[in-house]
């Protein structure tokens, strides 16, 4: 499957002229992003859970919905999310990472939160 371009999409989309009241809204985050995105400190995975919920907390108040939209664990159910991984799979392949939440992230950030199945338990035994 092609590559889609975003910008194409995006020249798609008309502005909004309306005023809105941004206090009333509620701020959808991409979970993933935001991970990837924050400069997260060398601390316990733990520690970066918590520091994570303090900055949404912060940042959105109590108006935010924070999603981590992952890969379908049965991929032959197919989609776009399971065509582009295939794609990026083809460039360079993933580790698999097992850590709890006192571990400390000792691989660069570029492989900080490679796979889908890069997990932590919250409730473990």
């Amino acid at each position: 499957m092609r590559k889609g371009t975003k910008s194409t999409l995006y020249k798609a989309f008309k502005p909004c002229t309306r005023d809105f009241n941004a206090e009333s809204g509620v701020y959808i985050i991409d979970g993933g992003y935001l991970l990837h995105r924050v400069i997260w400190k060398r601390e316990t995975f733990s520690s970066v859970c918590d520091n994570y919920a303090t900055y949404v907390r912060t940042k959105y108040k109590s108006t935010a919905l924070v999603i981590f939209d992952g890969y379908p664990e049965n991929e032959t159910v197919g989609g776009t999310k399971c065509a582009e991984r295939a794609r990026r799979t083809q460039k360079q392949m993933p580790s698999e990472v097992m850590f709890d939440e006192t571990m400390i992230r000792t691989f660069p950030k570029k492989n900080s939160w490679p796979i889908r199945r890069t997990r932590i338990d919250p409730f473990p035994s």
